[in-house]
């Protein structure tokens, strides 16, 4: 089952399915290692709506909540 990014917990895993974002955001993302059927885990997401912090290939990233809330994930284990 497909769910967005921000309703993963922290320390979860999951493998990216689809992202809802304009052509432009979404080159800059996958020149980042944001590609589809790639893994990544959360490290940290901010309260209040706040960032989210993943580990995208080895690498820390971080996105805006209104960016991972476009991103459809599922989760692995």
């Amino acid at each position: 089952m497909n769910i967005t990014l921000t309703h993963l917990d922290e320390g979860k895993v999951a493998v990216i399915k689809e992202m809802n974002l304009d052509n432009h955001i979404k080159k800059r993302l996958m020149a980042l290692g944001l590609l589809p059927n790639s893994r990544l885990k959360v490290l940290r997401i901010a309260p209040l709506k706040g960032a989210v912090l993943i580990d995208v290939g080895g690498y820390p990233l971080v996105i805006s909540h209104d960016l991972a809330e476009k991103i459809l994930v599922e989760e692995l284990g």
